[in-house]
């Protein structure tokens, strides 16, 4: 794919603070190097990512995977990651903001729906990967 992803979690506008270690078990069998600042993952011989966020802090409030690769199993970690909290998915050079359920669009900060073309609720695996690979 080429670009990066953005996914952010909010509380009543502010940032929602989920833990770190969770994020990282949705990847955890992928996971192939695990720094400070980021993990590596790899599905396959071709098909590989890297997610920026602090490892060692206890808890996130955002993540940015760079270069996605096409392989379901990142999406799949992706949406997993995204029903731990109220999060908030976005593509650099893209005009749609992803979230799962639509309560989470009254937690975002004020300003940042309308910073978007338009809003797409996914609220299950299949509709989440659609709305991420065809926004």
């Amino acid at each position: 794919m080429g670009h990066d992803i953005f996914i952010q979690a909010h509380l009543h506008g502010g940032d929602q603070k989920i833990p770190t270690e969770d994020i990282l078990k949705c990847f955890s069998p992928f996971i192939t190097e695990r720094q400070d600042t980021f993990v590596e993952l790899k599905f396959t011989d071709l098909d590989s990512s890297t997610i920026f966020l602090h490892t060692t802090s206890s808890h996130t409030t955002a993540l940015m995977v760079s270069r996605p690769c096409g392989d379901d199993r990142l999406a799949e970690g992706l949406f997993q990651i995204m029903g731990l909290g109220n999060f908030a998915l976005f593509q650099a050079d893209c005009d749609v903001l992803i979230v799962l359920r639509e309560e989470t669009v009254s937690h975002l900060p004020e300003g940042m729906v309308e910073s978007f073309a338009r809003v797409r609720v996914a609220p299950d695996l299949e509709s989440f990967i659609e709305a991420w690979e065809k926004p």
